[in-house]
This record gives C-alpha cells, structure tokens and sequence, in this order.
C-alpha cells in the first residue's frame, strides 16, 4: 500500500507568504517592514516579552529599540513568490527572498543570534506580537557596537509535504 501526503492547494500555501510580502512591503513609498538582529530570543510567545524585538520608525542608534536589538535597518525589496515548479524554489514549495541589505549600524556590542521581521515603521520597542511576523535563527556572530553589517539575500520557504 502506499500513502500519498496531501497536498494543499497552491493558495493554501502560496497566501501565506503573499500576506507577509504585503505587510512588510513599501506603503505609500515607505518602506513598512524593518530587520533587527537580536542578541535574545523572546522569552514567552503569549506574553509582552516580544517588545525586546522591536524598533521604532524614528530610531536613531539605540533610541527607541528593545532590549534585544543590537542593530536594525528597514527592509530593503522583497522578491516576488517563486512556486515550487520554478527554478530556485524548493521541490514542490513555495518561497520568498528578499533583497541583500547593507550597512546595517551595530548600535550595541553583542552576539547575534538571530534576525526579526517586524512591521510598521511605527513599531516602537514596547510593540506586542502582532508586530513580530518571523524569527531567523542565526549561528552566533559577535558584533561590536559602532560598526556595520551586511545582511545577504535570504528566503523563508514553505515546503509541500513529500512522499517519503
């Protein structure tokens, strides 16, 4: 006998990731999504532990950041949503990359270990969990305060289910 995985619907995968590309794209020629890299993970996904995460539209170095936050930038582009059928997606998924972003300001010394998607340029560091829409871990890289980094290109890919 064999089993077959389901399969959702290309909309069932594919919504997701539009509804993240429009939260996180241009609105009104600004950009509305911006990238922190944290030096702690938020401690409680149900309580306000998620303010660590955030950065404020007026930020200026460590003003108006979360704990967490040892540098921020805002979102640069967000390439279009590549299906599991074309080349550079994965086998049968669905995936969105977004466009290097350089010069990110260290604004405190510290170890990163992970990069956070926020939107609104208005997030201020007190912002709530509606704020945060993904978490990327990353393998610990030391970062001093006053320098800068750059930030590749990347993508958060959702794979099909798969016979096995």
């Amino acid at each position: 006998m064999a089993l077959t995985a389901p399969v959702g619907a290309k909309t069932f995968y594919e919504n997701g990731l539009l509804g993240l590309k429009a939260a996180l794209e241009a609105v009104n020629g600004a950009t509305a999504g911006k990238i922190t890299i944290l030096n702690v993970l938020p401690a409680d996904i149900d309580a306000g532990s998620w303010a660590v995460c955030g950065a404020a539209g007026d930020s200026v170095g460590g003003t108006n950041v979360g704990s967490a936050v040892l540098g921020h930038a805002p979102i640069q582009a967000i390439s279009g949503i590549l299906a599991g059928t074309e080349e550079g997606a994965g086998e049968n998924g669905w995936k969105l990359t977004f466009d290097p972003i350089d010069n990110v300001n260290v604004d405190t010394t510290g170890t990163a270990i992970a990069i956070c998607l926020i939107v609104g340029r208005d997030t201020f560091a007190g912002g709530s969990d509606v704020d945060v829409r993904y978490i990327v871990d990353l393998t610990d890289i030391a970062m001093t305060s006053g320098t800068s980094v750059n930030i590749p290109t990347w993508d958060i890919e959702i794979e099909y289910g798969t016979n096995v």
